[in-house]
């Protein structure tokens, strides 16, 4: 049986719906202005709910955008776990509080109505509630707390709150500050402090001051010299990924998709939403500064068996790789970022979609031809890209016809399938194929897919399959974003294949042309570490 008052009343009204809940608030405000010839004041005080509402989702907004930027916060975060698909789903509704506590507000000026010709500030006022806050509020929030620990109010309304193991907190503080002032350490929360109560809930209890933790004796030891260590982290390169995703921006709309914009957008496959065309025009804005600044970005991360897995992204958009004049700029950051990661230490580097484009570099072949002494292994991934795409066909093919059988991933399957003594009929297209070229196929036709820019559906008869992928294993952990258009925990089949690289431990470069003779191999490794082609996964 659900304990009373353990859910939201208005859970059943959906992630959107339950904005109606405001409807009121503004309602009453609307009507005051345009409609009362003598306003009394009470829609003052409701405007100040709805923009102190506003305010508090932005600030919620800002700071989980910051501690996503990962390429700025690394090295501050207290936990290097990523936050992960559970997690972010069970935070999915964090505004909740938000509408809370406007319907508190909402009561209060009911019940005590000369709340609403309060002043907007007022300094006495806000001496007062400083000393209410410290004298009242923070002690008796700090038992409270203490009792929601018990075994019953924990395990039926407080649990959900420590269910979240890895709190998206990281030192903004600088502990000088604490060196400085000793006392301040006693007066101001840490983020350290907040992190130490979800690992050793016994301790560190207060909403914002230390104190009451200190007077009751269970304030934890750690949190000062932890918050020290991680303050002092800032210039250090931290820990070192094993494997390197190196993608790009696809387009605008895409690039919105990024964890550090909305962590719950990001969370699930990539599709264009109406609710994102306001953000549109900034989001160009901060591309374009990024495309000066011109920095390699890390962009999310996730660990398998123990080994740290990163996304780094090459600040260019998809267009610029068609453009003649922007070779040289593309390949001098892709090669930054080889460099960098053999500078680092990192294992593989594995090139994602354009970034290995056969007119652009050879397929990596630029870069390993220009420094053959590398150490971290540059790779394209193809090998099992092309095993994807030969083993989602049906066994008892007998006749291919093949578009774009001179790519490198064309000519690989197109000798594969010869192998096979499968009739292969080519017909040499470019990329972006027209709807009278499709035209030409017979109905009932499937076009399976392997190149980037997917080819567009405009047959109504004929079906489209989706670029290759496959599934990690279910060992990743702290994975929470999806790559592009995929669904969860589904990567592109060239980061797969890049990650087989690195799992089995290969020591040679997978660049230029794809080694027909690998596509077996690659494909039973592949399986042999837990990855699953995505046509074979029951939805």
């Amino acid at each position: 049986m659900v304990a009373t008052l353990s859910g939201w009343p208005w859970e059943n009204l959906g992630c959107f719906k339950k904005y109606l809940l405001y409807g009121p608030f503004v309602a009453k405000v609307v009507y005051s202005r345009f409609y009362e010839e003598a306003p009394n004041g009470s829609s003052d005080w409701y405007l100040h709910i709805l923009i102190l509402c506003a305010l508090r989702g932005l600030t919620h907004q800002i700071w989980s955008s910051y501690s996503n930027m990962l390429f700025l916060t690394r090295n501050r975060r207290i936990l290097q776990q990523g936050v992960d698909f559970k997690q972010i789903d069970r935070e999915w509704d964090w505004d909740n509080f938000i509408i809370l506590q406007a319907l508190i507000a909402f009561m209060v000026s009911y019940m005590f109505p000369f709340v609403e010709k309060l002043p907007l500030w007022n300094i006495k006022g806000i001496i007062a509630l400083l000393i209410l806050h410290t004298a009242v509020s923070e002690p008796l929030f700090y038992w409270v707390h203490r009792y929601f620990h018990e075994n019953h109010l924990f395990t039926h309304y407080h649990s959900l709150h420590h269910s979240s193991p890895v709190p998206q907190a990281f030192t903004v503080v600088p502990y000088k500050m604490f060196k400085i002032i000793p006392f301040m350490r006693y007066l101001l929360y840490t983020p350290t402090y907040h992190s130490l109560h979800h690992t050793e809930m016994g301790t560190n209890f207060c909403l914002f001051m230390p104190l009451f933790d200190a007077i009751w004796k269970t304030l934890n030891g750690k949190s000062w010299e932890l918050h020290k260590k991680i303050s002092s982290n800032q210039d250090k390169h931290g820990r070192v990924p094993d494997f390197v995703f190196l993608a790009h921006i696809v387009d605008v709309s895409a690039a919105s998709h990024a964890p550090f914009v909305f962590r719950s957008f990001a969370s699930l496959p990539f599709s264009t939403k109406i609710f994102m065309l306001p953000i549109w025009p900034p989001t160009l804005l901060v591309l374009l500064v990024m495309w000066a600044w011109s920095k390699i970005f890390l962009y999310s991360f996730y660990e398998l068996r123990g080994r740290l897995h990163q996304t780094w992204v090459v600040p260019r958009f998809g267009f610029q790789y068609f453009l003649p004049f922007a070779t040289d700029g593309i390949n001098k950051h892709i090669e930054q970022a080889i460099l960098r990661a053999d500078r680092l230490g990192v294992k593989v580097i594995s090139l994602a979609a354009l970034n290995k484009n056969e007119a652009l570099n050879g397929g990596g072949t630029l870069f390993v031809n220009k420094h053959p002494d590398l150490k971290v292994r540059v790779v394209h991934g193809n090998t099992l890209t092309a095993a994807v795409i030969l083993n989602d066909l049906p066994k008892d093919v007998d006749e291919v016809f093949l578009t774009g059988a001179t790519s490198k991933l064309g000519r690989a399957i197109a000798l594969y399938l010869c192998r096979r003594r499968v009739r292969v009929l080519t017909w040499i297209v470019g990329k972006w194929i027209t709807p009278r070229e499709q035209s030409w196929a017979p109905s009932g036709t499937h076009f399976h897919q392997f190149v980037v820019p997917s080819i567009l559906s405009f047959r109504r008869d004929c079906t489209y399959g989706d670029l290759a992928a496959m599934k990690l294993p279910d060992d990743v952990e702290g994975l929470g974003c999806c790559e592009y258009t995929m669904a969860r925990g589904v990567v592109h089949a060239c980061h797969a294949g890049g990650v087989i690289h690195f799992l089995e431990g290969y020591t040679h470069h997978e660049v230029g042309a794809i080694d027909v003779d690998r596509i077996d191999l690659v494909w039973e490794a592949a399986l042999k570490h837990g990855l699953k082609p995505v046509s074979s996964i029951k939805v």
